[in-house]
């Protein structure tokens, strides 16, 4: 019956497959289904949605009439359904009453009691017979087999099927690449005719110049002759008028002088007024008949078998923020395998947007390696993409990015933290803030020392005095934190302390003119000038080291924590405009990073910051409870969830070297590590 259920009745509806509405169908991601219930799976778009792997499919436009017959499935049947006819009577025989059948005869076929082996199928009349919890066994044994064949081809089916699809998406994309290839050569055609018909056009204007300003010389010259002319006619008519003999006389003689050379200069212009211009002449047919042969030369369609068919993607497991690998081989159907392809892999998360930076690695004999970065948690997919063409497509679950360490519980003794607000990694060791002292971790987050931030100002009663930020100056082993105390349910800082690694008092910084402020936050740069966020008066300050305010920025609602990036580049939370502002040294904008809001790259009360080595931000989500990683630009990195260990208000934020990032976890009391690089 399990093989019966498993096999001959569709998993929507359980009904039996039969010949009619209830027929098997393959569906295009090859699970199989009644006919009806696929009709009923139909949208207006034609589509289905598989009800075994969720995949939408596309019906033919018949419908699921038209979709292969699963006739493996209907032989199985077949098989089943006479092995049960032949059963049937098994709980009794029908000819002696009260009698089991536990023989069978082979020769009729049938089951039979033990009266039937004496008295009509006796073994000495030719009658074989077999108990039959012996012809079970061969009968299931039998169909055990022809099941586990009919599994095999359809498998192979399957990865036919597979290839075909494979095969008929690479052949679009070859078809692309072939057309670009086509049109690439041919352009190139196009290109020397049209520098033939230019530089045939330049000789023509060339030589047209060149007979065009003879032809004006030629104007000019026979303009003047003409002119003379026409004095010389002007000059006899008024001789022949006037009537004088002498004057006749003269002028005759003076024309017959200059008629021989009259007539020579006009012989002499005549000779010139020919001109030959030149005019366009080709053999056109033999012209032509080249050109063709040229082009049919020139390229020519041939079939390949070096085409995409089989493609095997392993993706490794993968964790948000982390880099990981998708590992791929492609051959063709003949499975040889195929190098040097185009190809490239898409990965898109769960929002569909495409993850950034996919690098891919060619490693030889048709095995490519593609890394990648995932941005977010939660299910993503890998489509291989060969000329814009999806050869296959697999998911990939990318894991949160869990803590890969986290010291320190709930308390005040060694060890133990209240509400953490930093972390600074310093060498081989870890410096926590944790109200009114400093706790030294090593790197393996064991407990190593502590000291009080003492020698603060008595405040008058009612004032609860500690130090709510601490920045560290490792080149001058000094500890910055600002004097904190609260009154009226408000936070207040006056002084800036100074202490050394051993907790030692050097010096004490005054950050008000008498008056109150909430310079709660801290950072200092290169130079050693201390940058002070001032959320009372909404202005951030910088404090040369005599303690002289050198610039002011102004332009922040409710400042938090400090950073100091490159070129003593400030970062600064701007927690009510849930942002982080970038300034330079002097306190002037730059740029900004983030927003309100939930989604990538987007900030609820930003309260953590940092920089690493090589030049990113990282910065804590308060509200959002989560750590974002950014380029120095403000480009969305990645995004440390840490689902399986919940983050609770995280604060302050520091990175090793080795890629990892402590965050001071305020609520849950601890330090966590995590890996991010």
């Amino acid at each position: 019956m399990d093989v019966e259920n498993q096999l001959l009745s569709c998993q929507v509806c359980f009904e039996q497959y039969d010949h009619e509405e209830h027929q098997p169908k393959l569906l295009p991601c090859h699970h199989t289904f009644c006919m009806k219930c696929i009709d009923g799976l139909k949208t207006s778009k034609g589509k289905a949605k598989c009800p075994t792997c969720r995949q939408e499919v596309g019906l033919p436009p018949g419908g699921a009439t038209h979709l292969q017959t699963n006739f493996y499935i209907m032989e199985m049947e077949e098989l089943l359904m006479g092995m049960t006819k032949r059963q049937k009577d098994q709980d009794g025989c029908q000819t002696h009453a009260n009698q089991p059948l536990s023989f069978f005869c082979s020769k009729c076929e049938t089951a039979i009691c033990r009266d039937c082996t004496i008295l009509s199928h006796r073994e000495s009349e030719g009658h074989v017979i077999t108990e039959v919890a012996v012809m079970k066994g061969n009968f299931t044994k039998k169909l055990q087999e022809r099941l586990t064949k009919l599994r095999q081809l359809m498998q192979s089916e399957e990865d036919i099927l597979s290839a075909l699809q494979v095969q008929l998406s690479s052949l679009n994309g070859l078809q692309k690449m072939t057309e670009a290839d086509i049109d690439t050569s041919l352009d190139k055609c196009c290109l020397a005719i049209e520098e033939r018909r230019q530089k045939m056009k330049e000789n023509l204007r060339t030589q047209h110049g060149h007979i065009a300003a003879k032809l004006k010389d030629m104007i000019i010259e026979t303009e003047m002759h003409y002119n003379q002319l026409t004095s010389t006619s002007e000059q006899i008519s008024h001789t022949i008028k006037k009537g004088k003999l002498q004057d006749l006389i003269d002028t005759a003689k003076q024309e017959d002088a200059n008629n021989i050379e009259g007539e020579d200069a006009t012989n002499c212009s005549s000779k010139e007024v020919t001109i030959e211009y030149p005019q366009f002449s080709v053999k056109d047919f033999d012209a032509l008949q080249e050109i063709r042969g040229g082009l049919n030369r020139m390229g020519s369609l041939r079939n390949s078998k070096w085409m995409p068919a089989k493609v095997d993607m392993e993706p490794e497991s993968a964790t948000a923020s982390l880099e990981s690998c998708v590992k791929v081989a492609i051959a063709n159907y003949e499975d040889k395998p195929l190098s040097c392809l185009k190809v490239a892999l898409d990965i898109l998360d769960p929002f569909g947007d495409k993850v950034c930076s996919v690098s891919t690695e060619e490693r030889g004999n048709g095995n490519y390696s593609f890394t990648f970065r995932p941005q977010i948690s939660g299910p993503h997919k890998c489509r291989l993409v060969f000329h814009d063409q999806t050869l296959k497509e697999v998911p990939i679950l990318v894991q949160s990015n869990n803590p890969v360490m986290k010291f320190g519980e709930e308390g005040d003794g060694p060890g133990q933290l209240f509400r953490p607000r930093h972390v600074h990694a310093v060498g081989e060791n870890y410096f926590v803030l944790d109200l009114n002292k400093v706790q030294i971790f090593d790197k393996d987050g064991k407990y190593v020392r502590h000291f009080h931030l003492a020698a603060m100002e008595e405040k008058k009663e009612g004032q609860l005095t500690g130090s709510s930020d601490v920045c560290v100056n490792a080149a001058k082993e000094e500890i910055i934190c600002p004097e904190a105390y609260i009154q009226s349910s408000q936070l207040y800082a006056d002084r800036i302390l100074i202490f050394d690694f051993d907790g030692r008092l050097k010096q004490v910084m005054p950050i008000c003119n008498g008056e109150k402020s909430g310079g709660v936050c801290v950072g200092t740069n290169s130079q050693g000038d201390i940058i002070v966020s001032d959320y009372c008066h909404e202005k951030l300050l910088i404090f040369n080291k005599k303690g002289d305010i050198t610039s002011t920025f102004r332009g922040i609602k409710r400042p938090g924590t400090i950073a100091i990036g490159q070129d003593d580049d400030i970062m600064v939370c701007d927690q009510e405009r849930n942002c982080v502002l970038v300034l330079n040294r002097h306190a002037s904008f730059k740029h900004q990073i983030g927003f309100e809001g939930k989604g990538k790259g987007q900030f609820k009360s930003p309260s953590g910051v940092c920089t690493d080595r090589h030049g990113n931000i990282i910065v804590g989500d308060g509200r959002n409870n989560r750590l974002q990683v950014f380029k120095y630009d403000g480009t969305f990195v990645s995004c440390i969830e840490s689902t399986g260990d919940k983050l609770h208000q995280p604060l302050g934020i520091s990175t090793t070297d080795d890629g990892h990032v402590l965050v001071a976890d305020k609520l849950n009391h601890c330090i966590k590590k995590y890996k991010y690089m």
